[in-house]
């Protein structure tokens, strides 16, 4: 058997040359796919930083959205709250023109009563009673009170034989109940109260107009509610406070200017006090209103754009 030949040097090399070809070229095909990965990578990376950037500009677009839609929330709860006084405040007029019918009837059995010359004095008296002492009587000292009533009662007493028909029942109407809301607002734009506004549904005539017109159911509404809030205004210590009056949108509008206090305790303190004045009345009683009162965000009483109330000039009263 031959010998198989020794292997040369250059066949040695040979070898290592082919082995250093074939690991070359496996490394720069790695090389390759990684090179590729990673472009593949970084264009992933690009379209994620697109997105991102987009979502980011999205965001900020939501985000304005948003402010609008706060803004639109103003607007709208304004809208909606003045479109439910001006629906409140048709059905008061209706009611005032029914009820007004009402009290010509009495007053002309009241006429005709007082024709007779011995319940004329007396009549007189009463009806003053009525209309000019009994709607502020809560607010005088009560050893006052006490006197004005005791003698009230002398004059009733005297008048019941002949006129309890007319002046002791209510004048009341055969009507649906009928439910309006006293609205009001107060503005504490930095912790402590500083202005109270009440929104009522009657006309703003009412006030500035009261000398030319006849006083009716929504006089009456106005007077009671003026009442509870001096009535509320003197038991938060402000005795000197001074109303002042207008018209919003047709309606009678109230400010007051607070020194400072909790707004919630100061709404406690004037529903309670607005309610009392108002539930009490018995010309209200007798038309069959309800009357709720109604706290709201100022600003959705008094939007922004008109905070200052351009078509409402305040005087004092």
């Amino acid at each position: 058997m031959a010998t198989p030949p020794l292997p040369t040097v250059v066949q040695a090399l040979q070898g290592v040359a082919l082995w250093q070809h074939e690991a070359l070229a496996s490394n720069q095909k790695q090389l390759e796919d990684v090179d590729h990965e990673v472009l593949q990578f970084e264009q992933a990376i690009r379209n994620l930083q697109e997105q991102i950037a987009a979502l980011e500009t999205f965001r900020a677009e939501l985000g304005q959205q948003r402010g609008l839609i706060d803004d639109e929330l103003t607007q709208r709860s304004y809208d909606a709250i003045f479109e439910a006084l001006h629906a409140q405040h048709q059905a008061l007029q209706q009611r005032s023109t029914l009820m007004g019918a009402a009290w010509g009837e009495r007053d002309a059995a009241l006429a005709r009563l007082a024709e007779q010359s011995d319940v004329a004095p007396l009549l007189h008296e009463y009806q003053q009673f009525k209309t000019s002492v009994e709607p502020t009587l809560e607010m005088l000292p009560a050893s006052y009170r006490d006197v004005i009533r005791a003698h009230h009662q002398g004059i009733v007493k005297q008048l019941r034989a002949r006129v309890s028909d007319i002046l002791e029942g209510v004048t009341e109407l055969k009507a649906e109940a009928l439910t309006f809301d006293v609205v009001y607002a107060i503005d504490a734009p930095e912790g402590p109260a500083e202005l109270l506004m009440l929104v009522l549904p009657v006309s703003d005539t009412v006030q500035t107009r009261w000398t030319e017109r006849e006083e009716d159911l929504q006089s009456h509404i106005a007077a009671r509610a003026i009442h509870g809030l001096y009535a509320a205004c003197h038991e938060l210590g402000l005795g000197g406070a001074q109303a002042m009056y207008g018209g919003h949108q047709g309606m009678l509008a109230i400010e007051v200017e607070l020194r400072g206090g909790d707004p919630d305790a100061i709404a406690g303190v004037l529903e309670r006090a607005l309610h009392n004045a108002v539930s009490i009345s018995e010309e209200l009683r007798g038309a069959g209103l309800r009357p709720t009162v109604f706290r709201v965000h100022v600003d959705h009483l008094l939007p922004p754009e008109e905070a200052d109330m351009e078509t409402l000039e305040m005087n004092h009263a």
